[in-house]
């Protein structure tokens, strides 16, 4: 009986360092979509000022 319980103690522990794992990677996600959403915004903006500057 011992054996079972310490072998869900391991179970639990181990789904907890997951879920922190993958909230780590879904924050690390999220930090690049919204870099990309920036470098995205700053190219268009570049180029909208290149397009009126050889206007």
């Amino acid at each position: 009986m011992l054996c079972v319980m310490r072998y869900a103690l391991c179970v639990m522990r181990y789904t907890l360092y997951v879920m922190r794992y993958a909230l780590c990677v879904m924050r690390y996600a999220l930090c690049v979509m919204r870099y990309a959403l920036c470098v995205m915004r700053y190219a268009k903006i570049k180029s909208l000022e290149q397009k009126k500057a050889s206007q």
